[in-house]
């Protein structure tokens, strides 16, 4: 999966979501929406998205990592700080390396694998 096919990916789950404007694999996952919105298109029971404050960046990514790790496994590559001290998060090249993955899993699989991973889309 080339990084912008991943790239697509992302922008299609979270097209539509308020203040999410997925435009590269870097900057614009700083403010924790982009990762929220993504698993709320996918777990909707995990995250009250409509309840999230734009402007409120760790607490939003602290919920995008936490729940990512508890609920799926995937560890945080960098820590919250981390993510909102840096004006280009240059260590989310690394995440998309194990998102294609996930990513290629979900889109090439379909129904069958967003079930075995305990995933369904949001209508």
């Amino acid at each position: 999966l080339s990084v912008l096919k991943l790239l697509t990916w992302c922008q299609e789950q979270t097209c539509g979501y308020h203040g999410v404007n997925v435009t590269d694999l870097t900057t614009s996952w700083r403010s924790g929406l982009a990762l929220c919105a993504l698993i709320h298109r996918y777990r909707s029971d995990l995250i009250d998205f409509d309840s999230l404050d734009e402007s409120s960046v760790e607490e939003n990514t602290r919920l995008g990592f936490d729940v990512a790790e508890r609920e799926f496994g995937i560890s945080p590559l960098m820590t919250v700080e981390e993510m909102s001290s840096v004006e280009e998060p240059d260590s989310l090249s690394m995440i998309c390396n194990r998102t294609m993955s996930s990513s290629s899993a979900l889109t090439r699989g379909g129904a069958r694998h967003l079930k075995h991973l305990g995933l369904s889309p949001r209508g």
